[in-house]
């Protein structure tokens, strides 16, 4: 029998055996991964680059365009990141994951009927995680009860999430409802009692019900759990601030919290930029106060929202005198 030439023989296996990944088809899968490494640490503008590379290699990559969309998204860059989602809904109109994302850049712009929208269609398609964004959405806007009812749907499809059960507690519960509040947080800590989430809900209820004591020892348990959360590090350093009781207030220990909290929001919070402010007053460096309190009405969102509360604390540090809350 005569055996295959050489070519023949490698034709033939070529067809028998499944085709190699494109070149392209490799490189775009590292852009990609380059991509969401950046993006998971916050980098969203290099981010950005390697999704580009990424969709111009494989431009029918959807993944690649949600997740572009998504750190346009935190940059502030809107209409960019709904033309990245359309892009993918146009690839896949099936694609529950960039309708979600669609409705969450609603929900961040304040859009909660349009949110609400994109979040129907990502339940239509089966997303059952959407239940948790529509539901705040609907909370956001004031409507209690459909909040309480999406947030239920959220908690059967996952009872280990934290947020779903204190997203409940926070619809149905009034703030004089300490009990079933308490209850609610109790339960949270105890579905997942090494999530951060159950002790801070709490210790912000502990602090609106001036309770200041077991809100910094809530906060103190966050910190443990999660050194990097933001949120605890300001909280503790606004009641080590501003506590009517002097037993309570340290403004040494205040600094130090505000700045880590400012550190951990890359210094982009002017809230946070606020909180170190009123911690350098009780400091009784008031030079600082004033210098923090000025850096944060740069930032546009601030000097509009804030409030003459923030002016009249300005005032305060100006005059040198510290900020406090007034005793219960």
């Amino acid at each position: 029998m005569r055996m295959l030439g050489p070519a023949i023989a490698v034709f033939l296996a070529a067809c028998a055996a499944p085709p190699p990944a494109s070149t392209d088809n490799l490189l775009a899968a590292s852009s990609y991964a380059a991509g969401m490494g950046l993006r998971n640490k916050g980098e969203h503008e290099p981010a950005i680059r390697e999704f580009d590379q990424a969709i111009r290699l494989k431009p029918g990559d959807i993944e690649a365009y949600i997740d572009r969309g998504q750190s346009r998204r935190d940059r502030g860059e809107y209409e960019l990141a709904f033309a990245d989602f359309d892009a993918a809904i146009r690839i896949d109109p099936s694609s529950a994951r960039a309708h979600v994302n669609r409705g969450y850049t609603r929900y961040v712009m304040r859009e909660y009927d349009r949110a609400i929208a994109s979040y129907d269609e990502a339940i239509r398609l089966g997303l059952v995680g959407a239940h948790f964004e529509r539901a705040n959405a609907w909370f956001d806007k004031g409507d209690r009860e459909r909040a309480v009812a999406d947030f239920s749907v959220a908690l059967r499809n996952d009872r280990a999430h934290v947020l779903d059960y204190l997203g409940r507690v926070k619809a149905s519960d009034r703030p004089t409802d300490r009990e079933r509040a308490l209850a609610g947080f109790g339960e949270a800590i105890r579905l997942a009692p090494q999530a951060p989430d159950g002790y801070y809900g709490r210790g912000s209820a502990w602090y609106t019900w001036r309770d200041y004591s077991r809100a910094l020892a809530d906060f103190a348990e966050v910190i443990r759990l999660d050194p990097r959360h933001a949120g605890a590090h300001g909280g503790t350093a606004w009641l080590l601030s501003t506590a009517p009781d002097a037993a309570i207030r340290d403004g040494k220990r205040a600094v130090g919290f505000a700045r880590r909290a400012c550190e951990l929001s890359d210094w982009q919070s002017p809230y946070a930029m606020q909180t170190l402010a009123i911690a350098y007053a009780e400091a009784n460096d008031y030079a600082e106060a004033v210098r923090w309190m000025e850096e944060a009405f740069k930032f546009p969102d601030f000097a509009r929202d804030a409030g003459a509360g923030a002016h009249e604390r300005l005032a305060l540090f100006r005059s040198g005198k510290p900020y406090r809350e007034d005793a219960p």
